[in-house]
């Protein structure tokens, strides 16, 4: 149902790592800019799992608020 959208939001997830899963060297320092990256690439990767089971459309809008909404809730104050 959610099919197009789904493959938008994969196209937008490859755009953040083109290469595939972000893997940082030991010692890298993982600043809130690189957290908030990862957590941006792994609410999509996470989203576009749970929007192939949902029974109505969701717009891009939505799908937008939701990401964005979960990130907020991961990053720690």
């Amino acid at each position: 149902m959610n099919r197009e959208l789904i493959n938008q939001l994969k196209e937008e997830c490859n755009k953040l790592y083109p290469n595939g899963c972000p893997i940082y060297p030991r010692q890298y320092g993982k600043t809130y800019l690189h957290l908030s990256h990862f957590l941006r690439w792994y609410a999509y990767q996470l989203y576009c799992q749970v929007y192939e089971h949902f029974n109505y459309e969701v717009t891009l809008e939505m799908a937008h608020k939701d990401i964005n909404n979960f990130i907020i809730a991961q990053m720690p104050i």
